[in-house]
């Protein structure tokens, strides 16, 4: 009996000497723990994390052609066609907007991406705050642009439960490689003729979120840069989930 108590005891000493070590992370974990369906920061969704989940949204997202200054409702899932593009895995990709209502149907069972704020750099974007030409400066870059975010502005609701402590949502891409369309108009706003393959960073405030049973359901974001007071996000989503 006593050697039980004294492994009790040790055990408590050593979660005291964590927490009193790490306390921002314990309360951290702790508040992180309550999300409305939300994957926590470090978990891995589908064999990848968040930040590999950001490069996929960029792949996927610099595919389409995009016109410069955006429309209200271009031909791709920024304008609504939430479906458009979107692969029969188990993932389903939300964009942003600025001051957008969207609804959309969605099969049951995928798992949706979404970025509240997020900005990249890549090799293509020559001669603008967003280019770097090799990975050291194109970290250095989406880290800088990253930085900009407003953490006070940053929200999410899901069904009319607010996600906490979104501060921690933070994720920064690998290294990854896309290509823009070769005609048009793309998201980038470059030239297509000098170049459609290009290698990027991204970094920003992502929500990974579990799937949602059937029925209808709202996801509303919004969020805001430092030194931009007119570039603010908010997105509304209706979404019906299909049986």
């Amino acid at each position: 009996m006593k050697s039980w108590r004294w492994v009790v005891v040790m055990l408590a000493v050593v979660v005291a000497l964590v927490g009193a070590l790490a306390p921002d992370a314990f309360a951290a974990g702790q508040k992180l723990g309550q999300q409305p369906g939300i994957v926590l920061p470090d978990g891995v969704v589908l064999g990848m994390t968040y930040g590999e989940w950001s490069a996929a949204w960029w792949q996927w997202a610099l595919t389409f052609n995009y016109p410069w200054p955006p429309v209200p409702n271009p031909p791709n899932p920024f304008g609504g066609n939430c479906a458009m593009g979107q692969s029969a895995g188990p993932v389903f990709y939300l964009v942003g907007g600025q001051n957008v209502t969207r609804h959309c149907t969605i099969p049951a069972g995928k798992t949706l991406v979404f970025p509240i704020l997020n900005q990249e750099c890549s090799t293509l974007e020559v001669g603008t705050i967003w280019y770097g030409g090799n990975e050291r400066e194109l970290r250095t870059c989406a880290e800088k642009l990253g930085d900009t975010v407003d953490l006070d502005t940053l929200e999410v609701t899901i069904d009319g439960k607010k996600a906490k402590n979104l501060e921690y949502f933070r994720a920064v891409s690998p290294v990854f490689e896309f290509d823009i369309p070769s005609t048009g108009q793309n998201f980038l706003g470059v030239d297509p003729t000098l170049g459609t393959h290009g290698k990027s960073v991204s970094d920003g405030y992502w929500v990974i979120v579990e799937p949602l049973s059937p029925g209808h359901h709202v996801i509303y974001f919004e969020g805001n840069w430092k030194e931009c007071p007119g570039c603010a996000q908010v997105v509304t989503y209706h979404l019906t989930v299909t049986k």
